[in-house]
């Protein structure tokens, strides 16, 4: 039996344990964004029992979302010295700690650090490291391990805006922080996960930490010229990306729908956005297929339909927004990557991808307290 399990567990590739590491990445990045992404729940909490004002208040989703991305090249840079079970683990620790002392926050402010600055750090230890260790893994089946992991974000936002809303109902949004960090601490078990591949497997050869530190400044990337216009075009975009995960509950409760059913627009626009992944996913891998034109499409009707749900008044038009947002959203999560890969190539696609989060989570950062003024 012990010999069987042992059998099991050794290092594979597409096959045995690698699809445990899947599943555990999964698991990973429904927390992470569920955790996020619930952010517009606990917003209408937070303006209740701080009463700092709009602005105020999104500056502390805004902020972890910021982190979560914007240390994205450090991170990388130290998964691969230390290893992806390592820093799963130390981002466990250090979300559910998060989450923990911020259930006791008694200002906006303190939460600034406390979910913005520690939660994000954490979470980008999470969220990379889920990401990385799958290359060590799977070779022939990528494609489909990925798409397995990133559907984790969706399905975690669907029961967590759910699950967030009812213990703030029956415990206050300090016990539903206090929840949540039980899941958080859950994830140390699927860092655990991680088995670390034996040497001969590592696609890199091993190098000190200051080296890798140093190589996160890379000019080669920048010499297409393609590459510094993508990346002004994805954060004019991406200014609002966070607005419904913020605003949408609170636009619900200003026309008189209750807040459990405009928590539940979060969770349509999730699974929306599930489907979208799926099929321009698919779309995206065929040869005929210009991928641009699918990010142009998806980036076109997100604006649109931003700009459209100002004028909505009932339910039924802000779940149409959902529906239509969250579809299209999806559609350009799974673009984003891709049209990086075709600027810069395979070869850069990894120091190209550190840059983009890094430079992206500014406006990331920036939008929703912005549009919370206005």
């Amino acid at each position: 039996m012990f010999t069987a399990a042992r059998r099991f567990c050794r290092y594979q590739v597409d096959a045995g344990w690698a699809w445990i590491v899947c599943i555990a990445s999964f698991f990973v990045q429904g927390v992470i964004f569920g955790t996020i992404q619930s952010f517009g729940t606990l917003f209408i909490a937070l303006l209740t029992d701080f009463k700092s004002g709009e602005s105020a208040t999104a500056w502390v989703g805004s902020l972890g979302y910021g982190f979560l991305f914007v240390i994205g090249p450090i991170t990388t840079a130290l998964c691969e010295h230390f290893g992806c079970r390592v820093m799963a683990c130390a981002g466990s620790v250090l979300t559910t700690f998060s989450l923990l002392v911020t259930s006791f926050a008694s200002s906006i402010s303190t939460m600034y650090f406390t979910f913005g600055v520690l939660w994000g750090t954490g979470g980008s230890f999470l969220f990379f490291s889920g990401l990385l260790v799958l290359r060590f893994y799977f070779n022939r089946n990528v494609s489909l391990a990925n798409g397995i992991t990133m559907t984790g974000a969706g399905f975690g936002t669907l029961i967590f805006n759910v699950m967030l809303q009812e213990l703030d109902e029956k415990y206050g949004w300090r016990g539903g922080m206090r929840v949540l960090s039980v899941f958080s601490a859950l994830t140390f078990l699927c860092g655990c996960a991680y088995i670390p591949p034996p040497v001969e497997y590592l696609p890199f050869e091993r190098r000190s930490l200051s080296f890798r530190l140093k190589g996160l400044i890379d000019p080669r990337p920048w010499r297409d010229r393609a590459f510094p216009m993508w990346l002004v075009s994805l954060s004019f975009i991406l200014f609002a990306y966070f607005f419904p995960y913020t605003y949408l509950v609170r636009m619900a409760l200003s026309h008189g729908i209750p807040v459990s059913q405009g928590a539940l627009l979060l969770g349509y626009l999730s699974i929306s956005a599930i489907f979208g992944k799926l099929l321009c996913g698919r779309l995206a891998d065929l040869p005929r297929v210009r991928r641009l034109y699918i990010f142009v499409i998806s980036a076109t009707v997100l604006s649109v339909s931003s700009m459209c749900v100002t004028a909505a008044r009932s339910y039924h038009g802000l779940l149409a927004y959902a529906l239509v947002a969250g579809f299209f959203d999806g559609c350009f999560v799974v673009t984003v990557p891709l049209i990086t890969q075709d600027i810069v190539g395979k070869e850069l696609m990894a120091k190209a991808l550190g840059i983009q989060y890094g430079l992206v989570a500014f406006p990331l950062t920036l939008g929703p307290p912005v549009l919370g003024e206005t």
